[in-house]
């Protein structure tokens, strides 16, 4: 399943997401609320030729984009994010210029990794929207957080160039706080410095929410984010999550009791919900989001896995 949705998106509203690459990616986030990274790698070049045989051709997603628009009018943003990096996926650019057909304005969610690749740059340019992570002040800290053997400052410099390349893309930059790694007042004006030579129209301050890879990778309060604003002047906005009932309304309510009804009975990783209900990963970890708030929803890790359950009280 390569195209999924459209489900509510606390940045674009109604999204129509697209996954381009098959559980591949350039990073191995703590944060990441899809687990550890199944095919790590550090540039396209890398993919194996197995691997590359199940990314979605740029017909395979026009296709399937087609259908679904067709009885979905009122889509808000066509999503490029899934379960990896989308710009290892060769097919980025045809795609991207295949749908603009569908006036449907475009957005890729980027990890920023391969910005420095002249030719991701110019797939990203025909997208309306760009939102790419930057998290990090030194290489230290960014191996930290992405446990990647790419170079933060080739990511910086790309970044740089995509903003003096593609004026008419919005490029807004994600800051993914954590709790104790880079939330303090020193990090955060360094990052400022590092924002205003890249010069995005916004800056969104987001923090995990949903479970994370890792134990460590802890979300940071909201007071500590509306004080990392402040520091970051009048691009920098706060992804602000959606109350748990507002949340809940906007899913399918019938696939949301069948999860729990499922896990009721006996405990699940994300990719197992994803098999039985034919749902996408990134769209069970919002159904286990909106349940983390209406249930009793926890989870217990086995071997780098999380199995998640409602603990039925009697």
């Amino acid at each position: 399943m390569f195209v999924y949705g459209p489900v509510p998106s606390r940045r674009l509203g109604l999204s129509l997401g697209i996954d381009p690459v098959y559980y591949t990616c350039t990073f191995n986030c703590i944060y990441c609320q899809l687990g550890r990274t199944r095919y790590l790698l550090n540039s396209p070049k890398e993919i194996p030729k197995e691997v590359l045989e199940k990314f979605p051709t740029d017909e395979d997603i026009y296709r399937e984009v087609k259908k679904i628009v067709s009885e979905n009018p009122n889509i808000d943003y066509i999503t490029f994010a899934g379960s990896g990096e989308p710009t290892l996926s060769p097919y980025l650019k045809e795609s991207i210029e295949r749908l603009r057909e569908f006036n449907i304005p475009i957005c890729v969610i980027t990890n920023s990794s391969l910005m420095n690749y002249k030719s991701v740059r110019d797939a990203l340019k025909n997208a309306d929207l760009v939102s790419a992570t930057l998290t990090s002040t030194n290489q230290e800290m960014f191996e930290k957080i992405h446990r990647t053997k790419i170079k933060l400052k080739d990511v910086i410099r790309g970044l740089i160039k995509f903003r003096r390349e593609a004026d008419e893309t919005i490029l807004n930059i994600e800051l993914m706080v954590l709790e104790g790694i880079n939330d303090d007042d020193e990090t955060i004006y360094k990052l400022k410095e590092i924002f205003n030579k890249i010069n995005p129209e916004n800056i969104e301050i987001n923090t995990p929410i949903r479970p994370p890879c890792e134990k460590y990778a802890k979300k940071v309060k909201y007071e500590r984010l509306k004080e990392i604003k402040e520091i970051l002047g009048e691009k920098a906005f706060i992804i602000c999550k959606k109350s748990p009932k507002k949340y809940k309304e906007s899913l399918n309510s019938n696939i949301l009791e069948r999860i729990s009804s499922i896990l009721k009975i006996r405990p699940c990783t994300v990719e197992d919900l994803s098999n039985a209900l034919g749902l996408h990963i990134s769209e069970v970890g919002k159904y286990l989001y909106a349940l983390k708030n209406s249930e009793n929803l926890e989870y217990i890790e086995i071997y780098g896995k999380k199995y998640y359950f409602i603990k039925v009280i009697k």
